[in-house]
């Protein structure tokens, strides 16, 4: 990790590094996340009230209705999960190097990888999700970007907490 001072401006560097494991954990702690327990509740409600008429012999539009409701919510949620994985995936795949470059400033975020360079205002990233071995930096809902906790040394998370306090960045 890199710290500079030019000015007025603060800025601090670091490599992050990236696995297939890495990957995965991020992805199902986003899914487990977005999904809540709410939406798994509603699931098991709805499972267990199709199983329950099913079994009694009910046999009513509602039932079809109730089902047919039920295996959407499940492929949804489901989709969710491999879709955004893939996607995850894929873009790790196709790094020659799978690390990162992350500068963050007074002003923002950026990333550069041999896929490319993203930059960020503050006012850009609209919530962070903070997990043990990762942080997801949201761009939109579903749309985030993953930074290793491990590459984010003590003065770095302090640095981000107070610009997302101070550009309004909801933290959980």
């Amino acid at each position: 990790m890199q710290r500079q001072e030019t000015g007025q401006m603060s800025t601090m560097q670091i490599e992050a590094r990236f696995t297939e494991s890495l990957i995965r954990r991020a992805t199902m702690r986003f899914w487990l996340r977005y999904i809540g327990w709410h939406g798994f509740a509603v699931a098991l409600a709805m499972g267990v009230l199709l199983a329950y008429l099913l079994l009694n012999g009910e046999s009513s539009w509602y039932v079809s209705a109730l089902g047919t409701a039920y295996g959407i919510c499940l492929l949804v949620g489901g989709g969710i999960y491999f879709i955004t994985r893939h996607r995850a995936l894929m873009m790790l795949r196709r790094m020659e190097s799978p690390t990162a470059t992350i500068d963050f400033s007074d002003e923002g975020v950026s990333t550069r990888s041999d896929l490319g360079r993203a930059d960020l205002t503050w006012r850009g990233i609209v919530e962070i999700w903070k997990f043990p071995e990762v942080w997801l930096f949201f761009v939109a809902k579903g749309s985030y970007f993953t930074i290793p906790t491990e590459s984010l040394a003590g003065d770095v998370r302090e640095f981000v907490s107070q610009k997302s306090r101070e550009y309004g960045v909801k933290m959980r």
